[in-house]
């Protein structure tokens, strides 16, 4: 079965799963078809969440993967996911 791979440095909404609905950060790939994902405050980078890239559905285009060096930054990455879900801006 192929599975996508998602980039550092997206986007990503959460299809399943107890966090349905909230929007995450690509922080690193792990293996197989899991993800590392952060949004800055439930799940910071230093406790980040692992998840299936099929619960996942990528919001736009990747950011540089150093725009996910901190908290700070994986906040504003996550604050942009969101506009771009929601049409604003």
């Amino acid at each position: 079965m192929d599975t996508v791979r998602i980039p550092v440095g997206m986007t990503v909404l959460s299809l399943a799963g107890k966090d349905k609905g909230r929007v995450y950060a690509v922080i690193g790939t792990a293996q197989g078809p899991y993800v590392y994902v952060a949004d800055g405050r439930k799940y910071p980078k230093s406790d980040c969440k692992k998840k299936n890239c099929r619960h996942l559905r990528p919001l736009g285009p990747s950011a540089n993967p150093d725009a996910c060096r901190d908290d700070l930054h994986i906040r504003e990455l996550v604050k942009k996911g969101q506009r771009n879900m929601t049409g604003e801006g």
